[in-house]
């Protein structure tokens, strides 16, 4: 088993664990207060309750939840409930994670600046409500995910982050509005094998 690590910089607690079997019984255990960071990646037996045992610390501003198959949609939906300070987030790779569920943390969190829902099987209805002032998207394997999005996209002023590739729904129409909207908001767009 990986002894997670648990560290204290920046006046704050930091928590990091990859490829580990550790239970959500065993992550409870070993959290402490005050936690501002947290980097859990392919941790196979952590879900719902770990999500909303983190959910429920106000202190959370930064959460890397990476390949972790284990957490179902309502794992996700208890972070936009519950985690209104969450700055960074990071679900890649989450198959659970759904377009209701995106939409719904995007409506919520209202501070949150980073996202990376790259390889998440969503779709353009997850970007129906923004409130979140992003600087950084990664959509990167979001099939699902067209022109649609990237008209919606184009309404964010503060993005300035882009990430684009493997999305095969995008077509050259979608490109040229993100080239309107990097003009404006000087986006560095990476946009790989799109169509």
């Amino acid at each position: 088993m990986t002894v997670p690590r648990v560290t204290s910089e920046d006046n704050g607690l930091n928590f990091y664990l990859k490829n580990s079997s550790l239970s959500d019984e065993e992550f409870l255990r070993s959290v402490t207060p005050g936690l501002q960071s947290v980097y859990l990646q392919n941790c196979p037996n952590l879900g719902d309750a770990t999500l909303n045992a983190l959910a429920l610390t106000p202190s959370l501003s930064c959460l890397n939840w990476v390949s972790n198959p284990s957490a179902s949609d309502e794992g996700y939906r208890c972070l936009g409930r519950n985690s209104t300070n969450l700055v960074s987030l990071n679900i890649s790779g989450c198959l659970a994670f759904s377009s209701e569920t995106c939409r719904h943390l995007l409506s919520r969190l209202t501070f949150l600046k980073a996202l990376d829902i790259s390889f998440c099987p969503i779709g353009d209805e997850a970007f129906e409500e923004l409130s979140a002032p992003l600087v950084y998207l990664n959509l990167q394997g979001c099939t699902n995910i067209t022109d649609v999005t990237l008209e919606r996209l184009s309404k964010i002023s503060t993005l300035k982050y882009l990430y684009l590739a493997h999305n095969d729904g995008i077509t050259q129409e979608g490109m040229k509005m993100c080239r309107v909207v990097r003009k404006k908001n000087e986006t560095l767009l990476s946009l790989g094998c799109c169509k």
